[in-house]
C-alpha cells in the first residue's frame, strides 16, 4: 500500500535531482532514500528512475507520476496554511445569541472590541427571547448566549457572569431629576413607559410597585429598551429598566438614577453542556468576563453613592443633604471637593 512517506521521498528526489540531495532535505541516510524508492517502484509497478553515469534520470512514467504528486502536495500546503490560520485566529466563525435589550448595548461593545482584536474571525449575532436562547444553544445553532434568568434547560451550561440592578430613567427636565435615588413611591401617579406584559422585566418591575402599593399611569408599553428610552427621552413618561451603560443616557438624553427597592438581575452566559466550544468562543468569553468586571465596579460606585445619601430616617424618597454626607461621597468616589457657601 502506498504511504505518504514514500511519496514524500520520491518528491524530494525529483526536487533535489539526486538521492544525496533528497537525503539532505529529509535528514535521512542515502541508503534509506534508495530503499524507499525501490519499495515505491514495487508497489506502483513501474520504474521511476534510470541510472546513467551514476545519476538517476526520471523516466517518462516518473514525470507523469510527479505531476500528480505535485498537485497533491499543493493541497497539503493549503491544508497547512488553513491550520496555521485557525491556530493564529485568522480563520473561524463565532455564532452568538442574546436578548434585544443587550444586542445594541453590551453585545455591540463586545463585538466591536472582539473584531478589532481578531479582524479575520467572523461573527454572527442572533437576537431572540430568553426562552428561545437556551434552545438555540442546546441545538447547536449558536456557540454562546448572553441572557437573563430564567433558564431551565439541562443541555445548557449556565454561568452567572454579573449581578446588577435595575435603574430609573427620566427626561432631563423631569422634576425628579435632581434626586440622588428614586424610590417606588416617588413615581406614584407618574406616566410610566412599561415593557410588554409578556416580558420578564415587566413582571419584576410590576411586582415591586405592587408590593409598595404604588399606582402608576400606565398607558404606554414597548417591546425593547431602545423604544422605551426613546419614549422617555421624548417626554412620554418615566421608566425602570435593566442596567444602563455609560453612554446610553448621553445618547438618549436621559437622566439615570438608582432605583429602590432594588431589583437585582443576573447576567448569564450560556454554552452547550455536552459539547466543547471553539477557541474563538473561549476568546470571546475572556473578553466578556473582563467587560462585566468593569460594569460591576461601576455598579459598586453607584451603591456607594446611594448608601451614603440614603436618609437614616424619614419617608422613602426624602433627600439627604448633610455636608458630612456630601464630603464622604466625594472622598469615596475620588471627586475633588468644591466648597460651597454652606460648607465654609
Amino acid at each position: 500500500m502506498l504511504t505518504l512517506r514514500q511519496v514524500e521521498v520520491f518528491r524530494a528526489v525529483m526536487v533535489a535531482g539526486s538521492v544525496t540531495g533528497a537525503a539532505r532535505m529529509l535528514y535521512v541516510s542515502q541508503p534509506a532514500v534508495s530503499r524507499i524508492i525501490a519499495d515505491l517502484e514495487e508497489i506502483i509497478g513501474f520504474k521511476l528512475f534510470a541510472r546513467r553515469n551514476r545519476q538517476l534520470v526520471p523516466t517518462e512514467e516518473s514525470r507523469l507520476f510527479y505531476e500528480e504528486v505535485r498537485k497533491a502536495f499543493l493541497g497539503l500546503d493549503d491544508l497547512s496554511k488553513s491550520a496555521a490560520s485557525i491556530r493564529n485566529y485568522k480563520k473561524g466563525q463565532l455564532h452568538l445569541i442574546t436578548l434585544p435589550s443587550l444586542a445594541a448595548t453590551l453585545m455591540s461593545d463586545l463585538i466591536a472590541a472582539f473584531c478589532a482584536a481578531y479582524p479575520s474571525l467572523s461573527i454572527s449575532l442572533e437576537v431572540q427571547s430568553t426562552e428561545r436562547i437556551s434552545d438555540w444553544i442546546s441545538s447547536g445553532q449558536c456557540d454562546l448566549g448572553v441572557t437573563i434568568p430564567p433558564v431551565a434547560n439541562p443541555a445548557v451550561d449556565v454561568k452567572v457572569i454579573a449581578k446588577t440592578e435595575f435603574v430609573c430613567i427620566l427626561p432631563k427636565s423631569h422634576p425628579l431629576a435632581d434626586k440622588e435615588v428614586i424610590y417606588a413611591n416617588d413615581l406614584a401617579g407618574e406616566k410610566f413607559v412599561s415593557f410588554k406584559s409578556d416580558s420578564m422585566a415587566r413582571h419584576l418591575v410590576d411586582e415591586v410597585f405592587t408590593r409598595a402599593g404604588c399606582q402608576r399611569d400606565m398607558h404606554i408599553e414597548a417591546r425593547t429598551r431602545e423604544a422605551i428610552c426613546g419614549m422617555v427621552a421624548g417626554g412620554l413618561g418615566v421608566s425602570v429598566i435593566g442596567p444602563v451603560y455609560d453612554y446610553e443616557h448621553v445618547e438618549y438624553n436621559l437622566i439615570t438614577k438608582p432605583f429602590r427597592p432594588a431589583i437585582p438581575i443576573e447576567l448569564l452566559l450560556l454554552r452547550p453542556a455536552n459539547r466543547p466550544i471553539s477557541r474563538a468562543a473561549e476568546l470571546f468569553i475572556g473578553m466578556l468576563s473582563e467587560h462585566v468586571r468593569k460594569l460591576e465596579r461601576n455598579m459598586v460606585n453607584t451603591r456607594i453613592v446611594e448608601r451614603i445619601d440614603r436618609p437614616s430616617a424619614g419617608a422613602p424618597g426624602a433627600r439627604a443633604g448633610s455636608v458630612e454626607a456630601r464630603r464622604a461621597r466625594r472622598k469615596l468616589l475620588g471627586v475633588r471637593p468644591v466648597r460651597t457657601a454652606t460648607e465654609k
